[in-house]
């Protein structure tokens, strides 16, 4: 008995309540696909998250849509020891 391997590349982001998903078939491991199907999720995500707000989804405050995405590193250990 033979087990046919998937050729799909299959993606998803959630955002809180919002989720985009993609599925490419027939396609096996490909680095310009996956690219593609990357670029075209993250734009489905953020017209997503626009039509969401929209709809009063989501809150919008200045302190959101106007964030520098600047992430602080915690140590757990350090932040343990006080």
């Amino acid at each position: 008995m033979s087990h046919v391997a998937s050729k799909d590349i299959q993606i998803a982001l959630q955002v809180g309540p919002v989720a985009v998903s993609m599925c490419a078939e027939d396609v096996s491991w490909n680095p310009d696909v996956a690219n593609d199907m990357q670029n075209r999720m993250l734009g489905m995500l953020r017209e997503a998250l626009q039509e969401a707000a929209s709809w009063g989804m989501l809150q919008a405050t200045s302190e959101v849509l106007f964030d520098d995405g600047a992430l602080e590193l915690v140590d757990e250990d350090e932040d343990a020891d006080g």
